[in-house]
C-alpha cells in the first residue's frame, strides 16, 4: 500500500502546531490533526480537517464543546446559537439536533491559494477564542434555563483578543 507524501497545508500546519507548541496527533494519511484545548471555562477537543482534493481545498477546525444539549433544551440552544452565530464574521455554532453535540467550525478555502501559518494561526485562533468565551454563555442555556432571546455576543466576534489558548 502506498501512501501520498503530505500535503503543502499538513506540512504547513504541522511546523506551525510545533513551532507554536500546540500538542497535537496527526493521522498517518495527513488529512487530520486532533488534540485538547484548555481555556478559562473549560476543556474540549479539537480537530484540524484538510481537504486537498483540487477542487476543495479546505482547512476547517472544529473545536467541540464537551457538553450535549439534552433533548428539552435543543430549541432554546439552537435559537441561543443563531442568536450568536449572527454577529459572528466567520465561523460558527453548529447544533447537531439529533445528538446534542455543540461545535464551533471555521475553514478557509484554500482553490486558489495557499496556506501560510499565519492564515493558520488566525484561523486556530478564531475558533478556540470564541469557543472559550461563549462557553458558559452556552452553558447558561442548556443548563441554567437562561432565555435564548437574551443572548449577545460581547464584542466584535471574530477579531480574536490577546493570546492563543492551549
Amino acid at each position: 500500500m502506498s501512501m501520498n507524501p503530505p500535503s503543502n497545508m499538513f506540512q504547513t500546519i504541522g511546523e506551525y502546531l510545533a513551532e507554536a507548541d500546540w500538542h497535537f496527533d496527526s493521522d498517518p494519511d495527513g488529512t487530520l490533526f486532533a488534540g485538547s484545548v484548555t481555556g478559562d471555562h473549560c476543556t474540549w477537543q479539537v480537530l484540524i480537517t484538510i481537504d486537498d482534493d483540487p477542487e476543495v481545498r479546505r482547512v476547517t477546525v472544529e473545536s467541540r464543546l464537551p457538553a450535549k444539549v439534552p433533548a428539552p433544551r435543543r430549541l432554546a440552544a439552537a435559537e441561543a446559537l443563531a442568536r450568536l452565530n449572527y454577529e459572528f464574521a466567520a465561523g460558527s455554532f453548529v447544533l447537531n439536533m439529533r445528538d446534542g453535540n455543540i461545535s464551533f467550525r471555521s475553514s478557509v478555502d484554500l482553490v486558489d491559494a495557499e496556506l501560510t501559518s499565519a492564515m493558520f494561526e488566525r484561523l486556530l485562533n478564531l475558533s478556540v477564542s470564541l469557543t472559550d468565551e461563549y462557553f458558559p454563555v452556552i452553558m447558561s442555556v442548556i443548563y441554567g434555563g437562561e432565555d435564548a432571546s437574551t443572548v449577545t455576543v460581547t464584542r466584535h466576534a471574530g477579531q480574536p483578543e490577546g493570546e492563543a489558548l492551549q
